[in-house]
């Protein structure tokens, strides 16, 4: 089923209302169109809240587009990292620029941010899709590589 990006981010804005951190509301709102669980997506993501850990630093919610894109970009061997790597690092340079400069959550949260944590998670989705625009679609890469693993 074909879902818009608004879609995931309400989805991944009413997580953020039940408590989850920055980065599972971004993992688990992709985690059903991955063939991920979601309660795994929840775990795996957990500790990326509050800028990695409470440390302050990169925003949970950019994070772990760097789990999404070795997901769908990675392979299982060393050779495959480069691909995964190179397109985080394009979200990391989009999100850095549309937020002044600044990447890290105690940066992003202090009292004067132009923007607020749900804005922030709705800005990674969009970041993502923009970049992926075929996995909002169905019989995208992903089906295929869901087909393969589960082969």
């Amino acid at each position: 089923m074909d879902h818009t990006i608004e879609e995931y981010q309400d989805y991944a804005i009413s997580l953020r209302n039940k408590g989850y951190n920055c980065g599972q509301c971004v993992l688990m709102a992709f985690s059903k169109r991955f063939g991920m669980n979601e309660k795994y997506a929840a775990r795996l993501s957990a500790p990326f809240g509050m800028g990695f850990s409470g440390a302050g630093e990169i925003c949970g919610a950019l994070s772990v587009l760097a789990i999404a894109e070795g997901f769908i970009l990675g392979g299982p061997d060393p050779q495959d990292k480069a691909k995964p790597m190179w397109a985080t690092k394009k979200l990391y340079d989009k999100f850095k620029e549309e937020n002044g400069g600044k990447v890290l959550c105690r940066e992003l949260k202090t009292k004067d941010a132009a923007k607020n944590c749900p804005e922030l998670i709705k800005q990674a989705i969009r970041l993502f899709f923009e970049e992926h625009p075929d996995l909002l679609e169905s019989h995208s890469l992903i089906d295929q590589i869901i087909k393969a693993l589960n082969s």
